[in-house]
């Protein structure tokens, strides 16, 4: 999840992720079950085709899903793999300058602290290593829907921390920070997404990352997960 917003400023009351259903690590089958990258590449679901449901499914599962064909030509219902109740955290590049349980956090979207200089020293580690302890961003998931990526309102892209300025509207921001994640293109591509709305869980500091700086968030959890 990304945040447009400069400087750090208080964090939103009901924030909402969007995700790519292209992305095979939020897509589950029908039993729950996550599907690997080999076999979601090896699938080729020809989302530009594919059409939302939203349920039940003749097997009686509750909606939303997306209905996509295969490579091999037969039609698959995909679900979302986070459900409202799961808790999720937020994965950020960052540095930790002492071991836990008293870890000391550096964030990459956050100013660098002073440390005399040595503080332009710091080697920082990519947003999937993060672990568990050192995340400052813990929402809960009230509700999801899913929708094409132009479906979105203006409602919708300022709940995602987009605002409009002298260099362009909130929508154009979205545009251009959406292509630069997920490639060139694939904006216009128009591609099912799923939309998530969040509630603050626990926040330290209670602000949002800043895109100020190049930081890497990455959405973790699911399946009902604890702190």
């Amino acid at each position: 999840m990304n945040n447009q917003r400069t400087g750090q400023e208080p964090f939103m009351n009901s924030p909402k992720a969007c995700i790519s259903c292209s992305q095979y690590g939020h897509n589950s089958l029908v039993d729950g079950s996550g599907i690997s990258k080999k076999r979601w590449d090896a699938a080729a679901f020809d989302l530009a085709t594919a059409t939302i449901d939203n349920g039940p499914s003749p097997a009686g599962n509750p909606g939303p899903y997306l209905k996509a064909t295969c490579v091999e030509g037969t039609t698959h219902r995909i679900y979302s793999r986070v459900q409202p109740g799961d808790r999720i955290w937020v994965k950020e590049t960052h540095y930790i300058n002492s071991p836990a349980p008293n870890a000391e956090v550096i964030y990459r979207a956050d100013p660098l602290p002073c440390w005399e200089g040595e503080e332009q020293g710091i080697i920082w580690s990519p947003s999937m290593f993060m672990p568990r302890y050192a995340a400052r961003l813990v929402f809960d998931v009230a509700s999801f829907r899913l929708e094409r990526l132009k479906d979105m309102s203006d409602e919708d892209v300022a709940e995602e921390g987009f605002e409009g300025d002298e260099n362009g509207d909130a929508f154009l921001h979205f545009w251009n920070l959406w292509d630069s994640v997920n490639g060139k293109g694939s904006w216009d591509a128009n591609p099912p997404v799923w939309i998530y709305d969040l509630q603050p869980v626990g926040i330290k500091p209670a602000t949002m990352p800043s895109q100020s700086a190049p930081a890497a968030c990455t959405l973790l959890g699911g399946d009902n997960a604890t702190d």
